[in-house]
């Protein structure tokens, strides 16, 4: 075993390090209450509740999108960055009137304070915006409402057999394919019916709501409906179809006696963005929304979640769903369950790397370092003022219960890693993990009242599966459940393929260290954004939970779950990468093998190749230890470094003892970061899953990394099996885990967390480094002989090899390249390039 040299510390925020090893209204619409002197006092009380004019037609206020993040252009305490938008009075059908009409009613502040930090303000432009001196309410007293009138039913609504009805359908198809002519459907509230026993005005206001439908009324007073004025965006800025809204005369006013068949009421506003609910008040269900936007478009639409409808975007980029699919059901099979992968690896979607231990304006301090996701807008998209407010709320739910910092930052562009956020006309849908770019397309996600499905569609992004496709869902797996009972039978066309079970989604992860927020399996989420809903078909449910008492837990889209966040906090909560490098201390081909990497520590063994006498002795070697993700170093130079790992199967073999039955094939590494130049690439394998004679005997099966064209943006590596493919193919059965770190070239000196000046430097040779001991400067004399980590670089010899350190100097490191002597004891080698990073001392960031 290698001797320990050195104890590394890793905090959370950073990870570099070198070391050794071994109100109440008062409106002037209500007329003067004063008292006064003389008079008739009975007149005056007369007068007092006079108003001075009455609206001959409802009215509600309508706040439009806000504005883009503004910095202020004057220096005062008083300022702060904010964004500005307009209001309206507008009458329930639509026409704009008189503020002074509106003005007993809640009013929609002009501006907010914001944070350039999360929302990117252009440095081009100020304004000095000051809050508002009025009064303005947006999250108090918006939970008002007034009756309307009473209206007519449907002849068969007066009967006794509708009072004495038990059952109905909360999500009432009848409307979505009504026909114009049969007039007013479900007397012009056409979305839910909901019965209750205790059925009240309040009770039906908070349904309907919750649904974002600002019209609710008591049917017969047992039964519950929902509907919309023609403000609201439910309608999706068009004209709603004929019988789905009131009638323009109503049978009576709320006040007469008599029968009153439809009681309906109105909630007194504001409207958000355009004609939105405010998101607070929301309670809405994807399973609901899709009813929602059945009964508009008069159509069956599923559920608003497009991957199966819009799976063509999935395939243009990235880790897309179907694009995943392929490579995991060669995983369903694996022997040990996918919680025991360690993160960020327990979740198949790729995670994102950028990291920053400085929190961004705009967003909760509460994290010891964020995950920074940068996202902007397409052309389709950019003067879409309602989908942009809609998907800035929805990120912000992101920032403000998980340490993912999503950003708006309109410098990314193509082939750089970001989120971009497209039009559609219809679904809503989302690429799975990072790529360059990640999409996220909103057709029917248009407006405030679908945050939630935004916010699952982030999760998408940022590498989250849809929970219903858990290895534990729908069957028992390493005894955990069933949690499902799918109905097969009853799914209609490409459905099904949204329930079949798949390795990839997050089950839970191994020990990844002190601090970790999850160890072993984690219990199934019905209540995870991610969840579908209990969808039902014209042959009944899709699936039962298990238990069935759980059928009302799936499928909401109004917060992330305890689930979710904790998925999350694992997932990016991340162990370092380990880089190392064999040296000439052992003789013969050997190699070092990485097992149990947590943050604070691993542990190494030295490994040779099967069919290599092994030696007893000891391994004096450097490493270097990164923390996933992207950062520049703090000295003058400030030079990029960015590691990640990635995890796999695939092999790359000699021509010497070549084991056929598995082809050779690479992976591609994608650096969110461009260098102005090719980086050096440093690479070794941090797990040991399908190991079995270490670290006793031999390696197998035995492997390194092999690493070939390093670009300014991406890298491809495989396991390097060398000569040893005969007997290391058979033993590779399970993705083994590479660690890669890529660092800009150049030298650089920074104080490190102890305040020691330390000098670094990397850089990468020419192509000509062989099995003969060559020498590489640094390119800067580093004063001491410094500590050195190196990888290959390129793969032109056919039989494989690997680097090995053979000394150092204060200026260079002397170094060669090695074969394994499997099939013969040949050990010649064509000229290779090597990748190298040295740092002066011990140190951590």
């Amino acid at each position: 075993m290698m001797q320990l040299f050195a104890t590394l510390w890793f905090f959370a925020h950073i990870c570099v390090s070198a070391g050794d090893v071994c109100s109440s209204p008062n409106s002037p619409a209500c007329g003067d209450n004063s008292t006064r002197s003389g008079g008739n006092l009975f007149i005056q009380f007369r007068q007092g509740i006079t108003k001075v004019r009455e609206p001959v037609r409802p009215v509600v206020w309508v706040a439009q999108p806000f504005s883009d993040c503004f910095r202020p252009c004057t220096s005062s305490p008083d300022l702060k960055p904010s964004q500005l938008r307009t209001r309206g009075c507008f009458t329930i059908d639509g026409e704009e009137v008189s503020e002074e009409l509106c003005a007993a009613l809640p009013r929609p502040a002009l501006t907010r304070h914001c944070g350039c930090g999360v929302l990117g303000c252009d440095e081009n432009v100020c304004k000095d915006l000051h809050p508002d001196a009025e009064d303005t309410t947006d999250n108090e007293d918006d939970e008002h409402f007034e009756c309307l009138g009473c209206y007519p039913v449907a002849e068969e609504e007066y009967q006794p057999s509708f009072l004495e009805s038990k059952e109905v359908s909360l999500l009432d198809e009848t409307c979505i394919d009504h026909n114009e002519q049969s007039g007013p459907c479900r007397g012009g509230m056409p979305f839910f019916r909901m019965r209750s026993n205790a059925m009240t005005p309040v009770m039906c206001f908070e349904f309907c709501i919750g649904e974002g439908l600002d019209l609710f009324a008591l049917v017969q007073g047992v039964e519950c409906r929902c509907g919309a004025t023609a403000l609201n965006l439910v309608w999706q800025g068009k004209k709603p179809r004929p019988g789905l809204q009131l009638p323009p005369t109503m049978q009576s006013s709320c006040l007469e006696e008599g029968e009153c068949p439809m009681r309906v009421y109105r909630w007194k506003g504001p409207f958000v963005s355009g004609g939105s609910v405010q998101s607070h008040l929301l309670k809405i269900s994807e399973g609901d929304q899709a009813h929602v936007t059945s009964v508009v478009l008069g159509e069956h639409v599923g559920l608003v979640d497009g991957h199966v409808h819009d799976a063509e975007h999935e395939e243009a980029a990235g880790d897309s769903l179907t694009q995943v699919t392929a490579a995991e059901k060669t995983d369903t099979d694996r022997i040990d369950p996918n919680w025991l992968r360690n993160c960020p690896e327990c979740n198949a979607g790729r995670h994102w790397w950028e990291r920053s231990n400085v929190t961004p304006d705009g967003m909760i301090d509460q994290w010891v370092d964020v995950v920074v996701v940068r996202y902007n807008w397409a052309a389709s998209c950019v003067d879409d003022e309602v989908r942009k407010e809609a998907f800035r709320a929805a990120a912000e739910v992101w920032r403000t219960e998980t340490c993912i910092a999503l950003i708006e930052d309109h410098t990314r562009v193509q082939g750089q890693q970001h989120i971009r956020v497209n039009k559609a006309s219809s679904g809503c849908s989302a690429t799975i993990g990072r790529a360059k770019p990640s999409e996220v397309y909103l057709g029917w996600c248009n407006s405030m009242g679908q945050r939630g499905n935004i916010v699952h569609e982030i999760g998408h992004t940022l590498g989250m599966h849809h929970a219903q496709q858990r290895m534990d869902g729908p069957q028992q797996y390493h005894g955990y459940g069933p949690h499902l009972q799918l109905y097969w039978e009853n799914m209609e066309g490409n459905w099904a393929a949204q329930y079949v079970p798949k390795a990839g989604p997050y089950t839970g992860s191994a020990y990844d260290g002190p601090n970790d927020v999850w160890v072993g399996h984690a219990p199934y989420d019905f209540e995870s954004i991610m969840h579908y809903p209990r969808q039902t078909g014209s042959k009944g449910p899709y699936y039962d939970t298990i238990p069935a008492s759980n059928n009302n837990l799936v499928g909401q889209r109004g917060r992330l779950s305890e689930g979710d966040i904790l998925q999350m906090t694992d997932m990016y909560n991340c162990v370092p990468i380990v880089v190392t490098t064999p040296t000439e201390e052992f003789p013969g081909p050997s190699t070092v093998r990485l097992t149990d990497v947590t943050k604070t520590g691993f542990k190494a063994v030295v490994a040779v190749p099967s069919g290599t006498t092994v030696s007893s002795g000891t391994m004096s070697v450097s490493f270097f230890a990164v923390a996933p993700g992207l950062r520049q170093l703090p000295g003058a130079s400030g030079l990029w470094l960015e590691a990640g790992t990635i995890s796999m199967k695939k092999v790359q073999q000699g021509k010497k003892c070549r084991d056929k039955s598995m082809s050779r094939s690479w992976s591609k590494v994608d650096f969110s970061h461009s260098f102005a130049e090719p980086p050096a690439f440093l690479s070794t394998v941090q797990t040991t899953n399908n190991e079995i004679g270490l670290p006793t005997g031999t390696s197998q099966p035995w492997f390194t990394v092999a690493t070939n064209s390093v670009h300014n943006a991406d890298a491809w590596v495989s396991l390097e099996l060398s000569e040893t493919g005969q007997v290391s193919v058979p033993l590779v059965k399970t993705d083994e885990v590479i660690g890669w770190v890529a660092m800009q070239t150049g030298t650089e000196t920074f104080q490190d967390t102890q305040g020691a000046s330390v000098t670094c430097a990397a850089a990468v040779s020419d192509r000509s480094i062989t099995h003969k001991t060559t020498s590489l400067s640094f390119g800067a004399d580093l004063g001491v002989a410094p500590l050195v980590v190196a990888s290959q670089s390129t793969r032109w010899g056919g039989d494989g090899s690997w680097a090995k350190i053979v000394g150092t100097t204060s200026a260079s490191v002397q170094l060669k390249v090695q074969e394994d002597q499997t099939c013969n004891d040949e050990t010649g080698h064509t000229r290779e390039v090597i990748s190298v990073a040295a740092f002066s001392s011990i140190c951590t960031l």
